[in-house]
């Protein structure tokens, strides 16, 4: 079921990836292994150990293994909060908690921020809905009823300006354990956007989707890879679905197959910083100057967007395996 209009946000609608489907009219905010180049500007974080479990001794001196129950009051890590609702197992309290602490650690040694940002998590499904209905959702034609069974049917989370939704429900509990790191992470990549594009307080206009959810992708899936997680081979046959577009047809082909935006938005990334070096969030900064983004683009990397869109082609013809010969004058 394809939700009519949202509001400037994304929301994960999970099929074969777990992926989101954009919003047509306003593209907004949700296996190719990555090349041996070191495409971040940042060395790898320290890994944050897990929470500690606590529990009350008894007479075996053998320890507990149950994680200890989720937090009433809210929990904060750098500049993010976190906002635990009703029915959360414990171990996704725990394992989010986890995330967050060592996504926040990555972003702060790699120089971004993600302002004041929340994090809602919920248990409930008629509480997501509501909260997602009554905040965003209303305003924008959609029904309670649709705004449920997105969320019950094919979502996990959704980001919007200084706010993450995360739904442990249903597909929360069907993906793999690494599909569900790799949301949270995804879902962070996005505040940062956000957070450099309008301090967290407006969403997207006039930004390519493929700029939006590829880059997020991109960095979800490389900061896996700096965890030893190594990303599912799914995305290969994606890639062989969504080769024969082009970075337009990313975003006609979407209405599609949602997939592509998001596998082929992260090649996208791949070639710019195999190319380039990883420079993407400058474009995020420029954009929040009030630049438009081809001009932002072309200040970022030296070159036209039409001009990179022939140097794409060439890169997913050869099945984003050769990066092609790229203009000598850049930045």
């Amino acid at each position: 079921m394809k939700p009519k209009t949202f509001l400037p946000r994304i929301i994960l609608f999970c099929f074969l990836l777990n992926a989101c489907i954009p919003n047509p009219s306003s593209p907004i905010l949700t296996e190719k292994t990555l090349s041996t180049q070191t495409l971040v500007p940042t060395s790898t974080p320290a890994i944050i150990s897990s929470i500690t479990p606590t529990y009350t001794p008894a007479s075996t001196v053998i320890p507990s293994t149950t994680p200890p129950p989720c937090p009433i009051d809210p929990v904060s890590i750098g500049s993010m909060k976190l906002i635990f609702h009703k029915d959360i197992e414990p171990q996704d309290c725990e394992k989010i908690i986890r995330l967050v602490t060592m996504t926040m650690d990555w972003i702060t040694e790699a120089g971004y921020g993600t302002g004041s940002a929340k994090m809602q998590v919920f248990g409930r499904l008629e509480e997501v809905a509501q909260y997602d209905y009554t905040k965003y959702q209303s305003q924008s034609g959609m029904s309670y009823a649709e705004v449920e069974a997105g969320w019950r049917d094919n979502a996990s989370a959704g980001a919007m300006p200084g706010e993450i939704i995360i739904y442990t429900g249903n597909w929360w509990k069907r993906i793999l354990e690494k599909e569900r790191t790799k949301t949270v992470v995804h879902e962070m990549m996005h505040v940062i956007q956000y957070e450099l594009y309008g301090h967290g307080k407006r969403g997207f206009s006039n930004v390519p989707t493929w700029l939006i959810e590829g880059q997020a992708e991109y960095f979800a899936r490389h900061i896996q890879s700096e965890w030893g997680i190594k990303p599912l081979d799914v995305q290969e046959t994606l890639l062989v679905e969504c080769r024969p577009f082009d970075l337009q047809g990313i975003a006609e082909y979407s209405n599609k197959n949602s997939n592509c935006i998001y596998v082929q938005g992260e090649q996208v990334f791949v070639l710019l910083a195999g190319s380039y070096g990883e420079k993407s969030f400058e474009i995020w900064k420029l954009l929040g100057e009030g630049n438009e983004f081809e001009n932002a683009f072309k200040m970022v990397y030296g070159i036209d967007i039409a001009e990179f869109s022939n140097l794409f082609d060439q890169f997913r013809r050869t099945q984003y395996k050769n990066i092609p010969v790229l203009p000598t004058s850049t930045p």
